[in-house]
């Protein structure tokens, strides 16, 4: 990830804190995101935590939404996990929620291990755990999934 994200000059210090914090920066692969904060607060040299964080990402022609009430990243491992009334939203109309979620900035795949429940112009959807992979492409789902797909949905 480009360092710009966490510039060095916003952090003078171990545990200093930043309220109405934004970070723009784009990835290695010329990706464009954002990420806003009502308190953003520097725990280590690579280890951030958030409140009310809110994740934008633009990939090709599609912008990803990613939100909740707490958030952590890792820096060295480049993941940043969100908890509390997650939400995830993508332009084509996709929206899943769930009590914690990560992302891989390096791949832009979310994972999560809490009850998940989503909906999209195909139909909706729950399970137990999810990936979100290829960009939203794909979406699995394991442990006790349900699936109502609308058959008569125009594409």
């Amino acid at each position: 990830m480009y360092d710009g994200a966490f510039p060095k000059k916003a952090w003078k210090s171990e545990r200093d804190s930043v309220t109405d914090a934004k970070f723009f920066s784009i990835d290695d692969k010329k990706r464009q995101y954002s990420f806003y904060a009502k308190k953003a607060q520097r725990e280590t040299s690579s280890l951030f935590t958030f409140l009310f964080p809110k994740v934008e990402l633009k990939d090709k022609n599609i912008r990803y939404f990613l939100d909740g009430e707490r958030a952590s990243y890792d820096k060295a491992k480049e993941v940043i996990k969100v908890s509390g009334n997650v939400s995830f939203k993508d332009s084509r109309k996709y929206k899943i929620t769930t009590e914690s979620a990560s992302m891989d900035m390096k791949t832009k795949d979310i994972f999560g291990n809490a009850l998940v429940k989503g909906n999209g112009p195909l139909g909706v959807f729950s399970a137990e755990r999810f990936k979100i992979l290829d960009h939203g492409n794909r979406i699995l789902l394991n442990g006790r999934a349900k699936m109502v797909i609308n058959v008569n949905e125009k594409r």
